[in-house]
């Protein structure tokens, strides 16, 4: 019997303020950090401004096992009190079996919501191209968390840390894209889908495989 191995591939970051309840969201960060680069790196992750009302975030994740399944992500998210402090989440989710049923989860449900539409995650496991998340807008995500689900003031960090199974991969380089996630679309989402109290947030996704982390993707927001 083979031996499974999980490691984390990557982190994500992600910091946001929302200045008032119900009407404002704004990135006000967002990086990546690759932890296994056997199994994949970014080329790029950034959040882009284009003008005062415009901003958005991107990210590619060159992928160099395939197919790639077994995937796990563990999402913390987090509020700045005098530091960064647990805020409401911390949850891990097997994302091949939820994509199959996305109604299993209410929470990891609003929070795909909030970005899918910009990516080609959209599907379940096992993936073999490329994966997309592009130009994810605040406008969007403004809308999510000031009308959906509004969430309160403050300053936020959502962490993702994703987790990938090792076994039976073939080595091939492909690419995993997230690419020009916008502010407004996430904005969205947390103020009017899924609403947050005020505060100052940070949320963690950590994604394991065969219960080891191959990816870590934290968020700071903030909800005033």
């Amino acid at each position: 019997m083979s031996t499974k191995k999980i490691v984390v591939f990557f982190i994500i970051f992600v910091l946001y303020t929302v200045v008032e309840i119900n009407s404002e969201f704004k990135f006000t960060n967002f990086n990546c950090t690759s932890l296994d680069k056997k199994v994949g790196e970014f080329e790029y992750c950034y959040l882009k401004s284009i003008n005062r009302s415009y901003k958005y975030i991107s990210g590619k994740y060159k992928l160099y096992q395939i197919p790639f399944e077994n995937i796990q992500v563990h999402f913390i998210m987090w509020k700045r009190l005098n530091g960064y402090k647990p805020f409401l989440y911390n949850i891990t989710t097997d994302v091949c079996k939820f994509l199959r049923n996305p109604k299993s989860n209410p929470v990891m449900k609003y929070i795909f919501e909030s970005f899918i539409e910009y990516s080609n995650i959209n599907h379940s496991c096992p993936y073999r191209n490329d994966l997309i998340l592009e130009k994810l807008p605040i406008e969007f995500v403004n809308h999510r968390v000031t009308k959906i689900l509004p969430v309160p003031e403050g300053d936020y960090l959502f962490e993702f840390r994703w987790f990938y199974h090792k076994s039976c991969i073939v080595v091939i380089k492909h690419d995993l894209i997230m690419d020009k996630l916008p502010t407004n679309f996430i904005n969205q989402r947390l103020t009017a889908v899924l609403p947050v109290p005020e505060g100052d947030y940070r949320i963690d996704f950590n994604w394991l495989h065969s219960g080891l982390t191959v990816l870590t993707t934290k968020v700071y927001l903030t909800l005033s």
